[in-house]
């Protein structure tokens, strides 16, 4: 108890200084609202991120709220991720790297059938640069264009699962997004002189609202200690408040001296953030192993965009596929080896972004790795999961990005709210 104290109380002092995911320079994050995060703690994401029908009693499933009701211990969990990544077209290649705190996460029973879960989860990320030259016909001039965006949302959440009946639960999670996405457009004229002046343009979006989840998991034994699960959740549309500010300056390239500064547009809008279905089914042997597949599949065709790098390029449906497993030795005798006691995960995801790009849509596959290790009889888990992945492709119009992603996660276990039955 005394170290998930003083782990609450460390979260406290820095979550004022937590700023959204920077995961190196990434050209799609630029479409939307930046490339969103899976849902998924370290422990999911070594199995690609499967997990909306199944749960272990000493690990929060943050993909379905209903399966909260599954714990029976306060779970402290936190976790980073960083990510490789290798940009490339027809000719040029680019490596970068970025890394970042993933998620903060506390589960506590209210009852024997009624648990809960808070926390604080990156959303979306967008760290995006790109650089174009335009030569001047029939003279030594050139006009250069810098583009760059950064920023992204989290969530403040709160959720709750509840066992109804023996084999079902159902669940809901409240989020609070917010943050702020940031895009600069910078044109120079470039005669080769030592000063000369450049137009910025400035633009600031900043979206805070309500989004909810609704979710719920059945199980069947299917033979002795052996179950089958499905699960589903379901993520209601929502109307986004959306803030845009729009700022237009003239400065002097070599120094940065603001010459000129106006403020173009202080707007307030509303964007639609579509319903989000999620559903899976996996075969599990509690506390040995378990094969999943899970689909989910959000429409963003309605989505305004708002972008100043203006391109090609619409939303529409898009759609994800995990296969994933877990399996556990867990040999029972003390003299067995620790690897024994290890818990190894694997899985496939292919997804189709909503991102298409000059009529090319954007693919993902990817292929994932992990492990827990157990610490202090159990009580303490560590997580490792990498991520292996390629998105988009190599064109004279399209980049591919090679990358890899490393999240790392802990687990600390320990009694609270739990009724003493003897003194």
């Amino acid at each position: 108890m005394k170290r998930i104290i003083r782990i609450i109380t460390l979260v406290i002092l820095i979550c004022p200084t937590l700023k959204s995911q920077d995961l190196g320079n990434s050209p799609y994050s630029r479409f939307g609202i930046g490339d969103i995060q899976n849902p998924a703690f370290a422990h999911q994401a070594g199995m690609s991120n499967v997990g909306v029908s199944f749960a272990s009693p000493v690990l929060t499933n943050n993909i379905n709220p209903a399966l909260l009701s599954k714990t029976y211990l306060t779970i402290f969990e936190a976790g980073v991720l960083g990510q490789f990544k290798e940009l490339k077209n027809t000719t040029d290649t680019q490596q970068d790297f970025g890394a970042s705190i993933n998620y903060l996460s506390l589960t506590f029973p209210i009852s024997r059938f009624w648990k809960a879960n808070i926390g604080l989860k990156a959303f979306s990320s967008v760290s995006w640069d790109n650089r174009i030259v335009t030569e001047v016909p029939n003279t030594t001039v050139f006009t250069e264009q810098n583009y760059q965006g950064s920023g992204g949302t989290n969530t403040v959440y709160f959720a709750s699962g509840f066992q109804v009946l023996p084999n079902l639960s159902l669940g809901f999670k409240l989020n609070y997004l917010f943050g702020t996405i940031r895009e600069e457009s910078v044109t120079n004229l470039n005669t080769g002189t030592a000063s000369l002046t450049e137009s910025v343009f400035q633009q600031q979006n900043s979206f805070s609202d309500l989004l909810i989840e609704t979710g719920a998991a059945y199980s069947w034994e299917v033979k002795e200690n052996t179950l089958l699960n499905i699960g589903l959740t379901y993520s209601l549309p929502s109307s986004v408040r959306r803030k845009s500010t729009n700022i237009q300056q003239n400065r002097v390239s070599t120094t940065g001296a603001i010459l000129i500064a106006d403020t173009t547009e202080n707007n307030q809008d509303n964007v639609n953030f579509p319903a989000k279905y999620t559903i899976g089914a996996s075969l599990q042997r509690p506390g040995r192993w378990v094969i999943a597949l899970d689909f989910s599949t959000q429409d963003w065709s309605d989505f305004q965009n708002n972008e100043v790098l203006n391109s090609s390029n619409e939303f529409g449906m898009g759609y994800s596929l995990s296969i994933g497993g877990e399996y556990t030795p867990l040999a029972k005798s003390i003299l067995s080896s620790y690897w024994s006691f290890m818990t190894y995960r694997a899985g496939l995801n292919y997804t189709q972004t909503s991102i298409s790009i000059d009529g090319e849509q954007i693919n993902d596959l990817s292929a994932s790795f992990g492990l827990t290790l157990p610490f202090k009889q159990g009580t303490t888990l560590m997580h490792f999961a990498f991520i292996f992945g390629r998105r988009g492709k190599s064109t004279q119009v399209l980049l591919q990005e090679n990358y890899v992603r490393c999240n790392l996660g802990v687990t600390i276990n320990d009694r609270w709210f739990i009724k003493r039955k003897f003194d």
